[in-house]
């Protein structure tokens, strides 16, 4: 299973990166990434605030695929946190729910980054509540 929990990690962490990345040095492009652009052509103001709110929201993913990063490099190193990327890809899944059931934006738009976080915290959930190998002790 540690396989397993490795490359879905790595995976999340560069998805999560990337277009953290993205969002966060080009706003107007990760606009016609998520099909927000039509925002950008409102007014300035809109443009204005829409390029914030990309660049923030860009600022928690790159944070969040970093945190996939740890756990792809060393998943049993700190177990704490396999519950808290757990809690946090609910959150984020439980967010985007909202999003799409508000209308706001389909779920063609975020499909790729749910499924994803839908994958990892089911995945993490499982490798942390694994039965853990007996501990031998020493004959004395």
């Amino acid at each position: 299973m540690l396989p397993f929990v490795r490359r879905i990690a790595t995976l999340n962490a560069v998805f999560q990166c990337l277009v953290g990345g993205i969002a966060i040095a080009t706003p107007a492009y990760a606009a016609v990434l998520f099909r927000l652009d039509a925002g950008f052509r409102a007014s300035p103001e809109a443009a204005m605030a829409i390029s914030a709110l990309i660049r923030m929201f860009g600022g928690l993913l790159f944070g969040s695929g970093l945190t996939s990063a740890m756990i792809a490099y060393d998943p049993d190193k700190n177990p704490w946190l396999l519950q808290l990327a757990s809690v946090w890809c609910a959150v984020n899944i439980g967010a985007d729910v909202l999003v799409c059931a508000s209308g706001d934006m389909k779920f063609s738009q975020l499909g790729v980054g749910m499924v994803l976080q839908v994958i990892l915290a089911m995945t993490l959930t499982a490798y942390a509540l694994r039965p853990k190998p007996a501990v031998r002790q020493p004959l004395v």
